[in-house]
């Protein structure tokens, strides 16, 4: 069936309704779901020491002031030096680790045993 008007050239409507269904829809998203749920994973990195230190450090730190003694943090895989805590929290020792790999540094300040970041 075609509409016309004065002004204007008949028009023909759509007689298909070949559209993206629902069940198309939900197709698409379990391919999309199975294929995140086995191939990211595979693809997963092993953490890197250097980037999981500050949480050890902290961790450590807060754990030496709660239980209200010395603490000392060792590096897992011997890479980075032991740090130790006393039962204020402090360090024993200030020093300064630098990553060449990384390209950053990391600076263990006397006193609160703060970390700073460069």
């Amino acid at each position: 069936m075609t509409a016309t008007n004065r002004w204007s050239y008949p028009v023909a409507r759509p007689t298909s309704n070949s559209g993206f269904t629902l069940v198309e829809a939900c197709a698409a998203l379990v391919i999309i779901g199975m294929f995140t749920l086995f191939v990211i994973p595979a693809a997963e990195l092993k953490p890197d020491s250097w980037y999981s230190y500050p949480d050890e450090y902290l961790k450590t730190q807060s754990e030496a002031i709660r239980m209200a003694e010395r603490r000392t943090m060792i590096s897992p895989d011997g890479e980075l030096p032991d740090v130790t805590f006393n039962e204020k929290g402090n360090v024993n020792r200030a020093m300064t680790l630098r990553s060449l790999r990384h390209g950053t540094s990391v600076i263990i300040e006397l006193g609160g045993g703060r970390l700073v970041f460069r």
